[in-house]
């Protein structure tokens, strides 16, 4: 039973590895035989390959027809329009909505970091919510971040797709963080207390979470191999909004989220430091002219 059936259980998408080439980054090196790809994404001749997509293809048909026929007998059939406060659109196949609305969304570009694909190339990121895979520019963290800086800083918000099951992720308190233990500043009794407690406890304390801390320095390869071993998930996806600095002078992203306002700290808004969204963001899509020169030209887009 091949892996990938466990987030396809119609059997419809095809099952071809997105990078056919095998191509390699020349960065820091990588076992592409043990990648999460490699995992999910059986490689196929391409004889095979062809004859599955055909097939693969009359199956999208009919299990579309099936969903239009069950949808149609529970909300009845298509209505003739839309209407809201501002917007009056007719919704037949010839005119869709979408074309009404103020966004183009060939405008708008998807960008990763992980070193199983070469940078400033498009590919895949193989996870279940990918399912029509979309492709994903690849850049190297720095400029993976620096990115996001430059947006913000330049009139532009930030579609982000992120884990939220990493414990750091404190929602209620309104942050999110990597924490790390801050063992240069502990002296005396502190230190020898921290260094006795096991690796459950430390992770505990890490995780209180009651104030501002050291935070780990994100690298590379901590990227990939989270992504490999399954630790960073494609969870949720939120909106950055801008930038904000804590009482230490440490910046934060200051993040739109979807789950309500009610009685939250920060009326629905969050804090996400800079370390956890090097480490734990999946893709994240923004507008082409938010992009820095130097990077538009690396990727020849205009």
């Amino acid at each position: 039973v091949l892996k990938e059936e466990l987030y396809d259980p119609f059997a419809v998408f095809p099952r071809v590895s997105p990078d056919r080439n095998g191509a390699r980054h020349k960065g820091p090196p990588y076992d592409r035989e043990n990648s999460r790809e490699s995992q999910q994404r059986p490689v196929l001749l391409p004889v095979q390959a062809v004859g599955l997509v055909k097939a693969q293809k009359a199956r999208i048909s009919v299990v579309q027809s099936l969903y239009r026929v069950k949808i149609l007998s529970v909300i009845g059939s298509d209505p003739d329009a839309v209407r809201g406060d501002r917007l009056r659109a007719p919704t037949g196949r010839g005119d869709p909505f979408r074309v009404d609305l103020p966004v183009d969304m060939a405008d708008y570009v998807s960008f990763t970091s992980f070193t199983h694909h070469p940078f400033y190339t498009q590919f895949a990121i193989a996870v279940p919510d990918n399912w029509a895979w979309g492709l994903s520019y690849n850049l190297p963290i720095d400029e993976f971040m620096a990115v996001i800086d430059n947006a913000l800083n330049n009139g532009y918000s930030v579609l982000w797709g992120s884990d939220v099951s990493d414990p750091g992720f404190a929602w209620r308190k309104g942050f999110a963080v990597i924490p790390d233990a801050d063992t240069e500043s502990m002296e005396g009794t502190e230190l020898s207390r921290w260094v006795a407690l096991t690796p459950a406890e430390k992770q505990r304390e890490l995780y209180k979470l009651d104030k501002p801390g050291k935070e780990k320095t994100i690298t590379q390869e901590m990227r990939q191999e989270t992504f490999d071993n399954f630790e960073t998930t494609d969870d949720h996806g939120m909106h950055i909004v801008g930038l904000a600095t804590d009482q230490n002078g440490t910046e934060y992203y200051k993040v739109k989220n979807s789950w309500g306002v009610g009685d939250h700290i920060y009326g629905g808004y969050f804090y996400a430091s800079k370390p956890f969204v090097a480490l734990r963001t999946l893709n994240y899509v923004i507008h082409k002219d938010a992009l820095p020169k130097d990077i538009k030209k690396k990727l020849g887009l205009k």
